[in-house]
């Protein structure tokens, strides 16, 4: 992402027209590389995010409230013992590098007010944020130390003197003249194109701002360095000697999977693009990591639980896999009761002793081979394969519930990974957290954080013909769907052979035959019952609909698990064009 020297210039520049002269209330540490200060001024109170992490580096305002942990860690104690109540006097950008020093005024142990600078590096895997004395140039701490051991050119300890990260070798926009330029993108190898020579060549551009900047300039930032004269070069150096005067709003891009990139100026919009405009960068970028982040923490916290249940799925389907052969062994109890009662009906042409007898079958076709204990008699021979017989068939009995139970427990757990998959918020994943904490699948654990009296409502979408369709979210919401929510008249859809959710379609009036349905309504939710199915990725998935008066929940059955009968089956695709209007239609 694009938090480089020119977003840096602008960032620096908005946040000291708000927040100069404004006082640090409160400091708080919401994760390891997070920190969060509170600034309150006569207009109202900001919350500065300062992340220096390796990939999401960012320092902005941001309007969200983060959870913060119970115990503030040493770092964020020490900030908030030297910070909190200092006045800001600035922030400045070293030069035109990736590193912002927030400049303060604060009371030190002997009541006298005293300057103090915190450090923001924001430099990939080494980011740090850095407390100095700018008296001594010593540091006061760092949020991540390291010794000699792990960094030759410096330390962060508290006690030694500040050195600032190594520079790179490239030219800055403030202190380059053409000819300077000139040689230097010329320098690089011929191949290289144009975007990626402005990268290497100059500091403060990520690549995907060199790319914007050939574009404002009218150049094809693949062209090859090699290929571009005078023309080219002039016309890309004037763009960056007048970077306070690039054109448009700070812009947020967007693309068919979602947001790309920010910028502090509009970038060219291509086919498949939109950009979203802001009145600030700070705007933008609270946009941008809002929605991003969130998508982060759901993709994670998604992806915990994932692996928990298919760790959970792995182990039902070897247990099955088992009992199944289990079962395979106790089915060969017949053979054991025709031994028996071969060796009870032929048992006076045996002799005590004999270790095998083969007898002719009852029906005569064919004979049976039998192994005996030689120290019993053929009748307690008999009596042996019997007992085995009887404890064959008590296995199998057993087993078959077994087996059942297990099936059970497989559709279960695949009909909540279905949930899981499908859910589109924090709120949607905590709801099947809290089902499998239920159900004892994950420990439960404690929170600061209130549970939530009120739980997602099911989607709800439009079909073409005006009618509502109602589809659960989980396990626990199909119950209350299916059982509370919807009408004994109304259509009941599921997916057949596939794990997924209850579908709901709700006719105008109460229907008195199943033919009187609304075909492409009937077909539309028969589409969402398969889109939001185990069988997504089918090319026909044949579901179910019934009246929902047919649905019945068995006594002790677990969440979303129920019977149903007097049904009729329609095959779908749950790609089928309709989706994309429906998937539209929904209302939240």
């Amino acid at each position: 992402m694009p938090f480089d020297g020119l977003t840096i210039m602008h960032l620096t520049g908005e946040l000291n027209q708000l927040l100069a002269g404004q006082r640090i209330e409160k400091i708080f540490q919401p994760e390891k590389d997070e920190l969060t200060l509170v600034i309150r001024g006569k207009k109202g109170s900001h919350r500065l995010t300062v992340s220096v992490n390796a990939r999401w580096g960012r320092m902005y305002i941001s309007q969200e409230r983060r959870e913060n942990p119970l115990q503030p860690s040493a770092f964020c104690m020490l900030l908030r013992k030297h910070l909190e109540g200092a006045k800001i006097i600035d922030f400045a950008q070293q030069g035109f590098d990736r590193i912002v020093h927030l400049r303060v005024e604060a009371l030190s142990d002997l009541m006298e007010w005293q300057e103090k600078i915190l450090v923001c590096e924001f430099t990939g895997k080494n980011s740090n944020v850095v407390l100095i004395d700018p008296e001594r140039g010593a540091i006061i701490d760092g949020l991540k130390r390291y010794g000699s051991e792990l960094s030759s050119f410096r330390e962060i300890q508290p006690g030694t003197v500040y050195v600032s990260p190594p520079t790179q070798d490239k030219l800055t926009p403030e202190a380059c003249d053409y000819p300077s330029f000139y040689n230097e993108m010329w320098s690089q190898d011929s191949s290289t194109s144009l975007a990626m020579a402005l990268f290497r060549s100059m500091t403060g551009f990520s690549p995907q701002t060199s790319t914007e900047l050939c574009r404002l300039a009218d150049l094809d930032p693949e062209i090859p360095v090699g290929e571009c004269g005078d023309y080219e070069l002039s016309r890309l150096y004037n763009i960056i000697s007048n970077l306070d005067l690039l054109p448009g709003h700070p812009t947020v891009s967007a693309g068919p999977e979602g947001l790309e990139d920010y910028f502090p100026f509009c970038p060219s919009i291509g086919p498949n693009r939109t950009a979203l405009t802001f009145a600030s960068i700070n705007e933008a970028m609270d946009h941008f990591y809002l929605t991003k982040m969130t998508q982060t923490r759901l993709e994670s916290r998604r992806g915990n639980i994932s692996r928990n249940l298919k760790e959970r799925l792995n182990k039902a389907h070897r247990k099955l896999m088992n009992q199944e052969g289990d079962m395979h062994q106790a089915r060969k109890g017949d053979l054991l009761r025709t031994k028996g009662e071969l060796l009870t009906a032929y048992g006076f042409q045996i002799k005590k002793g004999d270790t095998q007898v083969i007898l002719p079958n009852f029906d005569g076709d064919g004979e049976t081979e039998i192994e005996l204990q030689p120290f019993l008699t053929p009748q307690e021979n008999a009596q042996r394969y019997f007992k085995q017989y009887a404890k064959a068939r008590t296995a199998r009995l057993r087993l078959a519930e077994f087996i059942k139970q297990n099936q059970e427990e497989i559709l279960y757990l695949e009909s909540t990974a279905v949930a899981l998959e499908r859910a589109g918020s924090i709120e949607e994943i905590e709801e099947v957290v809290e089902e499998l904490t239920e159900q004892g699948y994950m420990k439960h654990k404690p929170s600061k954080k209130k549970a939530r009296a009120v739980k997602s409502p099911p989607r709800r979408f439009t079909t073409s013909e005006g009618l509502t369709i109602l589809v659960g979210r989980n396990n626990y919401q199909n119950d209350q769907l299916t059982l509370k929510i919807s009408r004994k008249s109304d259509i009941w859809l599921h997916s057949q052979g596939y794990a997924g959710t209850h579908v709901i379609l709700q006719p105008e009036a109460p229907l008195q035959d199943i033919d009187e349905i609304p075909v492409a309504s009937l077909e539309e939710a028969a589409i969402l019952a398969a889109y939001y199915s185990k069988g997504k990725e089918a090319d026909k998935v044949p579901i179910d609909y019934t009246f929902r008066s047919n649905v019945k929940k068995p006594r002790g059955a677990r969440p979303g698990m129920v019977v149903y009968d007097n049904y009729w089956t329609i095959n779908v695709s749950p790609s089928d064009s309709r989706i994309h209007s429906l998937l539209k239609s929904q209302v939240e």
